[in-house]
């Protein structure tokens, strides 16, 4: 399989002194969401995820409970995608991309082709894809797509169709892709992002009707439980997913203006998201730069390379401080960095 060099900063990063990896909201808390921790039963839960959290799942996006399947975290819920709907012919992603959306199809034997967002649908709409493959909004990118020419297009050419949802939650009236499609169409999500609880390993694909039987199947295969404790969490925060959704969103706009008004060596682009994907026009490329922020300056930022790119950063907004971004600016300028 091919390297992750996304994960590999992101562990290299705790160490760091300013870590500026992230692309979350600082989590909540067992306290915050009401739970006592004595009281939770350690044991299996259903394979498909417990009733409760199905019903309010479904309710989200408008299907049946039967349509939902309650994942170890979005990573198995887009696992279970790909094993359940890639064919023989390629998949199509859109560029930037987050690396294991290319790098588990590609490990799975299928070619890869990753196009830009605006030329996105018009690929898809050539033929010849067995799948296509999007982060809606886009990570790193943070552009999001009107999922209906993309729904239109796979129909047209019998593709399937992925839609990676996680990041959704923090873009005000977002609409999930589940609203348009009839057949097959998954939508994967989860409270990694928006919460801060990547560690209950929670998550949920969503499928049309048409899927149900054989992604069922694939996840009872790939693992026959979930986890009490992310039930239990999942189920309380999303009985209060507005004041949950608030919270995020207040956070990154405030760390996204402070990342404006702090950093001068990049272009740093106006958006929603708990990072910013910041391009420069000027300097060495941005692994190099990334490997001498780490190295040089105790900084660490995740290289354009980690997703397709070339000369740009993906940089937290979800909570890093204001001398964080000040010190980066300043090893930017150092380094030859200009935005």
């Amino acid at each position: 399989m091919r390297r992750y060099t996304l994960v590999e900063f992101l562990v290299r990063g705790r160490e760091a002194r300013y870590d500026l990896t992230g692309s979350t909201v600082p989590p909540l808390t067992l306290r915050d969401l009401g739970i006592d921790a004595d009281e939770v039963e350690l044991g299996y839960s259903p394979s498909l995820g417990s009733d409760a959290l199905r019903s309010m799942v479904s309710d989200l996006y408008g299907v049946e409970p039967s349509q939902v399947i309650v994942t170890m975290g979005a990573s198995e819920a887009n696992n279970v995608a790909f094993l359940t709907m890639l064919g023989e012919g390629p998949a199509l992603i859109e560029r930037p991309y987050f690396e294991p959306l290319f790098n588990v199809p590609d490990a799975l034997g299928a070619r890869v082709d990753a196009v830009p967002g605006e030329r996105f649908v018009g690929a898809l709409a050539g033929g010849g894809y067995s799948m296509a493959i999007l982060a809606n909004p886009n990570n790193p990118g943070e552009g999001l797509h009107d999922p209906g020419p993309v729904i239109e297009a796979a129909a047209d050419t019998g593709a399937a169709v992925l839609f990676d949802e996680i990041y959704l939650p923090f873009v005000e009236g977002g609409r999930s892709a589940m609203e348009q499609a009839s057949e097959r169409a998954m939508v994967s999500c989860s409270l990694s992002k928006v919460a801060g609880l990547g560690g209950i390993r929670l998550g949920w694909l969503v499928v049309t009707p048409d899927l149900v039987a054989e992604a069922s199947r694939v996840k009872m295969n790939l693992n026959p439980t979930n986890t009490a404790l992310g039930e239990m969490a999942a189920v309380r925060c999303l009985e209060d997913l507005g004041r949950v959704q608030e919270r995020a969103r207040r956070i990154v706009r405030e760390g996204r203006a402070s990342l404006m008004r702090n950093v001068s060596a990049l272009t740093v682009p106006e958006g929603v998201l708990p990072f910013a994907y910041c391009r420069y026009t000027d300097g060495p490329p941005s692994l190099e730069v990334a490997e001498r922020l780490l190295t040089d300056h105790d900084i660490c930022v995740l290289a354009g390379e980690c997703f397709g790119g070339a000369t740009a950063f993906r940089v937290a907004t979800g909570g890093p401080s204001e001398g964080a971004y000040k010190a980066l600016d300043i090893a930017l300028t150092e380094q030859g960095v200009r935005p």
